[in-house]
């Protein structure tokens, strides 16, 4: 499921395009990545240094469920989602809406985009909630294909078509291609041969 660490690279450029100081935005990013690696990369090893073979998919699951730790995580995995999805549907908004013909009528095409949103809101409920005990087996197969290909493949690929980087920063990319791919092949393997009928 590491696939999921990195989505909110999709809102990368975004971010660029609204910054001020251009210059800036990839010496944050990298900091920024490096940093969340890092702790993610202790976490894990921590994990699964201390539950082995029982780690459960959902690393939190293993901890006592009435311990502080436990509460700890579960508040801030929830904070982390409530604060996260306004900025995954702004950007998911950003690219069906154009495709859409709304009311020239302001307050009218308000109500339109806020009646779409929300239908994919409850769509994207509903359609976890049908997976039920599939659930993570479905989201580390579309995490390990479809996250990894938008999050490290695409954008790669993008800014070596668009940008024509050179030196290192053309090795950079296709680091992050190879890596990209070898995640992608092993997560969709890891999804394949858990997956529970």
């Amino acid at each position: 499921q590491c696939g999921y660490a990195f989505e909110v690279i999709v809102s990368v450029l975004p971010i660029y395009e609204a910054a001020a100081h251009k210059e800036s935005v990839s010496t944050y990013l990298y900091s920024v990545v490096g940093v969340f690696t890092i702790l993610l990369s202790i976490f894990g090893y921590v994990c699964y240094s201390a539950y082995g073979a029982d780690t459960k998919d959902l690393v939190i699951s293993n901890l006592p469920e009435k311990s502080f730790v436990s509460y700890f995580f579960n508040t801030a995995l929830t904070i982390n989602a409530i604060a996260t999805q306004p900025i995954n549907n702004f950007i998911i908004c950003q690219s069906y809406e154009p495709l859409f013909r709304w009311s020239s009528n302001p307050l009218k095409r308000k109500w339109m985009k806020n009646l779409v949103r929300f239908g994919l809101v409850l769509g994207t409920v509903f359609t976890t909630w049908l997976g039920g005990a599939q659930l993570q087996n479905f989201l580390g197969l579309v995490g390990g294909v479809l996250g990894l290909l938008i999050a490290f493949v695409m954008p790669c690929l993008l800014h070596i078509s668009i940008c024509k980087p050179v030196g290192w920063t053309t090795f950079m990319d296709y680091v992050a291609i190879s890596c990209g791919l070898i995640v992608m092949v092993s997560s969709f393997y890891q999804s394949i041969s858990t997956w529970k009928v």
